[in-house]
């Protein structure tokens, strides 16, 4: 295993005008071991499953996702659900996950400001807090355990995917 890799979020504000500008400014920010492998989607990327698959069955161990999550609707008692997808495509891939969220507002649009941290089981290990602004989250992580898929000793991530069957084709009603 390597040694710990820091992962530092950091939420911008809207200077540079678009995510994609960003891609690069994440990827300089996690500061990692030759053996780490960091790959990078851009935000609206992750919502297709196919993506962050690909990138996990390529090795990946963290992936790096700049974001332009817009505030909207959702139940106080929850994460909004950007997030809560980046921990199900964390834990659904065996895979570290960065979501570095924009800050403030752009031409009437404000942003989640929702960066997180998660687990290759799906768990949030750091996050930024409600209305931080422009501020960094930080976390200490191994991506290297996510090179392991299993999670008993019978099932694994990766490797107990049927791609045959997936291949079928699905009738239509």
């Amino acid at each position: 295993m390597s040694g710990i890799t820091r992962v530092r979020c950091d939420q911008v504000s809207p200077v540079l005008g678009d995510v994609e500008a960003n891609a690069a400014l994440v990827v300089a920010s996690v500061e990692r071991a030759l053996t780490d492998r960091v790959d990078v989607l851009v935000c609206y990327d992750m919502e297709f499953p196919e993506m962050p698959r690909m990138l996990a069955l390529a090795g990946a161990d963290l992936i790096a996702v700049p974001t332009n999550w817009p505030v909207g609707e959702h139940p106080e008692r929850d994460r909004v659900a950007e997030v809560i997808a980046a921990q199900a495509t964390a834990r659904g891939n065996g895979v570290f996950i960065a979501c570095c969220d924009r800050a403030g507002t752009e031409r009437g649009q404000d942003w989640n400001e929702a960066s997180v941290i998660v687990d290759q089981f799906g768990w949030v290990v750091a996050e930024a807090p409600t209305a931080a602004g422009s501020t960094a989250v930080t976390a200490d992580v191994f991506p290297t355990l996510a090179r392991d898929k299993s999670t008993s000793p019978h099932n694994d991530w990766l490797g107990d995917r049927r791609p045959a069957l997936y291949e079928r084709e699905v009738p239509r009603a």
